[in-house]
């Protein structure tokens, strides 16, 4: 499986059931047959603390249905782009 490439108006990373950041537009690129989830979205607004604890989860939130969760294995804001490297989709 090569690339895919998923796109949203929003999103959110969440620690535990607090919002560490929400999101406008981002992508999520996936390679080498989905075993590399690379995640990159503008900020709207984040919190420092919160954003540098540990587990934290990417959600996207879908229209009556369930959210979509992906847990985040590394994350680095720089100004307002966000950039992450997600593990397998919950």
């Amino acid at each position: 499986m090569g690339l895919m490439t998923l796109r949203g108006p929003s999103g959110e990373i969440a620690w535990g059931y607090r919002g560490a950041a929400v999101l406008g537009p981002w992508t999520m690129t996936t390679t080498d047959g989905g075993q590399t989830v690379q995640l990159t979205a503008d900020v709207v607004c984040h919190d420092t603390c919160a954003v540098s604890q540990s587990p934290l989860t990417f959600i996207c939130r879908r229209p009556e249905r369930e959210p979509w969760r992906w847990p985040v294995q590394s994350l680095q804001i720089a100004g307002t782009t966000l950039t992450a490297v997600l593990g397998p989709q919950e």
